[in-house]
C-alpha cells in the first residue's frame, strides 16, 4: 500500500528530491517505476530501478544496491501483505490459516504458495494477500483423498501434483478445479511407487520421483514408461536444474544434497559439510538451491559453481526455524518458509534475504 501521513525526506527516482513533511502522499518519480511500500514492521521502502531507499521510522535511510543484491527490478509485479500465516505455537484442526504438520511447500508463477500439512492430511494455498484455501484432501478428515500427503510440486501445466506416501499413489490436482482429483496417469499409464515423497518435473515433462520407501529416484518419462536410474538410501526430495541435472535430497534424517544426471550418474555432493539435516530442496530464481538445516534452520542458498551463503532476516541475523523442511523464493526475491515447530508460515523479506 502507498505509505503516507509521515514527517520524511526521500529521494524520488534517481535525481528529484521530494519535500519533506510530506502527509498526503509520497513523491512518485513515474518515469522511473519508482514505488512506496510500507511493511507490517512499520517501514517503508522505495524501489527504483537505480536502487533501493529504505527508511526506517523517521531518521534514518540507506539505499543498497539492486544489482548488489540480487533483485528483479520491477519486483515481478507482486507483493505480500502478510509476514505470517497461523497462530504460531498453536496446532490448527480444520480449513482456513491454521496448521498443524507442515512439510513440504511449492510456488506456482502468481505468487501462490502451496503448502502440504501432513497432519491435517491436506494442500492448502495462500495468496500474496494472505488468503488461505484448501485445495486437495479434507483437513481433518481420515476418508481425505490424497490419505497421507508429504509433498506437492506445481506441473509446468499449473496443476498440482501431491503424493499419498503410505498409499503409494500420486495425484493430480486441477488447477482451475481442486475438486478435480485423479491418479497420476502419463500417456495412459499409472506408475507405481513404494513409499513416494518429494518430486519435481523437467521442462520436458520428465517426473523425477523419491521414492523413500524403495530407497531410489524414480523416473516418469512422457511416454508413460517409468524406472529406477539411482539408488540411495531414504530419498526425500528432488529439484530439476535447468541443465536436466537433479538435485536430490536423501539419507533422512541426515540428508545431504547429490547432484545426479538424468540417467542417474552421480555427479556429486553439492553444498558443504554444513548443509546437512536437509529434507527439501527447492531452486530460486536464477537456479540456486535453496535448502535448510533442520537442526539450525538455518537457510541456504548454493550456486551451481559450489558458493554458498546463509540467508539473513531484515535485522541483518541470520534466518532461522528450526524443524523447517522447505524454503521457496517467491517472484519477488521473498523467501518463505514452513515453520513445522512452531506451526505456522513465515515470509522474509528479499531485500535483505538476498545474496
Amino acid at each position: 500500500m502507498l505509505f503516507s501521513q509521515r514527517p520524511v525526506a526521500v529521494f524520488c527516482g534517481i535525481l528529484a528530491l521530494c519535500s519533506a513533511y510530506i502527509h498526503a502522499s509520497w513523491c512518485l518519480d513515474t518515469p522511473s517505476k519508482t514505488e512506496a511500500k510500507l511493511n507490517s514492521c512499520g517501514q517503508a521502502r522505495v524501489f527504483t530501478p537505480a536502487g533501493m531507499i529504505h527508511l526506517q521510522d523517521r531518521c534514518s535511510i540507506h539505499m543498497f544496491s539492486n544489482q548488489k543484491l540480487g533483485l528483479r527490478d520491477d519486483k515481478q509485479g507482486i507483493e505480500y501483505n502478510w509476514d505470517v500465516i497461523g497462530t504460531c505455537g498453536q496446532a490448527g484442526s480444520g480449513d482456513g490459516p491454521e496448521w498443524k504438520s507442515i512439510r513440504l511447500i511449492d510456488m506456482d508463477r502468481q505468487g501462490n504458495v502451496f503448502v502440504v500439512d501432513r497432519g491435517l492430511k491436506c494442500v492448502k494455498r495462500i495468496t500474496p494477500h494472505g488468503n488461505v484455501s484448501t485445495v486437495a484432501g479434507t483437513c481433518g478428515s481420515s476418508a481425505s483423498v490424497p490419505a497421507d500427503p508429504f509433498a506437492v510440486d506445481v506441473m509446468r501445466n499449473g496443476n498440482l501434483l501431491v503424493n499419498d506416501f503410505f498409499g503409494g499413489k500420486m495425484y493430480e490436482v486441477s488447477a482451475n478445479d481442486p475438486s478435480n482429483i485423479t491418479l497420476l496417469t502419463v500417456n495412459g499409464h499409472v506408475p507405481t511407487f513404494k513409499g513416494p515423497d518429494g518430486m519435481d518435473a523437467a521442462t520436458d515433462g520428465t517426473i523425477y520421483v523419491a521414492d523413500f520407501s524403495d530407497n531410489d529416484i524414480k523416473k516418469i518419462n512422457p511416454d508413460g514408461s517409468s524406472s529406477s536410474i539411482f539408488s540411495t538410501s531414504k530419498p526425500v526430495d528432488t529439484a530439476v536444474e535447468s541443465s536436466g541435472t537433479i538435485l536430490i535430497t536423501a539419507g533422512w534424517p541426515g540428508s545431504t544434497i547429490t547432484r545426479i544426471s538424468p540417467s542417474g550418474q552421480d555427479l556429486g555432493r553439492v553444498g558443504s559439510s554444513a548443509v546437512v539435516s536437509i529434507t527439501g530442496v527447492n531452486l530460486d530464481s536464477q537456479g540456486r538451491a535453496l535448502a535448510i538445516n533442520r537442526g539450525t534452520g538455518k537457510v541456504y542458498r548454493i550456486a551451481s559453481d559450489g558458493s554458498e551463503s546463509i540467508l539473513k532476516d531484515s535485522n541483518g541475523d541470520d534466518i532461522s526455524v528450526p524443524g523447517a523442511y522447505h524454503a521457496v523464493e517467491a517472484p519477488n526475491g521473498d523467501i518463505i518458509v514452513g515453520d513445522t515447530n512452531q506451526k505456522c508460515v513465515k515470509r522474509f523479506n528479499g531485500t535483505f534475504a538476498a545474496a
